[in-house]
């Protein structure tokens, strides 16, 4: 499903950055960031 669909006509699917693994690492190190536990 392309970045600017609108999920509530399209709830079917995710978004590409989604599943972007670049972008899953970044978020689970600003996650740990902000629970105060050091990044591996």
């Amino acid at each position: 499903m392309p970045n600017d669909a609108d999920l509530f006509k399209n709830g079917d699917g995710v978004k590409q950055w989604a599943i972007d693994p670049d972008t899953a690492q970044k978020l689970w190190t600003v996650s740990l960031e902000l629970i105060g536990q050091p990044a591996a």
